[in-house]
């Protein structure tokens, strides 16, 4: 029987995932809206059995609210796109969205909650060296 070792488990960046919405105009009340006034508002999210999914719906399950997405897609650009026209507010990772943030095409949507930290894990094989793309791809999660 052939035994398998991992080379390394890496911790990389906190994932920090943010609420945006295309407008900036949406009610606040002192230190953001709550996860439950988001009720009223269009959604746009992930299909489920994704990561992101998960953690947005078990974090809503922690806060007693009841969001249904509007429109589920599997592409984190689609949601950012889809917002953009107005479709809907999302949640999406912070980094995904830099640049729609600095150009004023998205905004993020303040929220009072704290939303939970979430982290990138990388498991490589002792045995098998990593690929140019890998290596890339890695960096760029640092």
């Amino acid at each position: 029987m052939e035994s398998y070792h991992i080379n390394e488990i890496k911790v990389t960046k906190r994932k920090d995932s943010r609420f945006i919405k295309q407008e900036e105009n949406i009610d606040y009340n002192e230190g953001g809206v709550s996860l439950k006034d988001l009720e009223k508002y269009p959604f746009l999210m992930l299909e489920k059995q994704t990561s992101t999914r998960e953690f947005f719906d078990n974090m809503l399950l922690e806060n007693n609210t009841d969001i249904t997405p509007e429109i589920e897609l599997g592409s984190t650009d689609l949601l950012v796109e889809m917002t953009k026209i107005g479709l809907g507010i999302t949640f999406v990772w912070k980094k995904c969205i830099e640049e729609q943030l600095k150009s004023k095409e998205v905004f993020i949507v303040n929220i009072k909650e704290k939303i939970p930290e979430r982290y990138l894990g990388i498991v490589t094989h002792k045995q098998i060296p990593l690929s140019i793309g890998a290596k890339k791809f890695i960096e760029l999660l640092h």
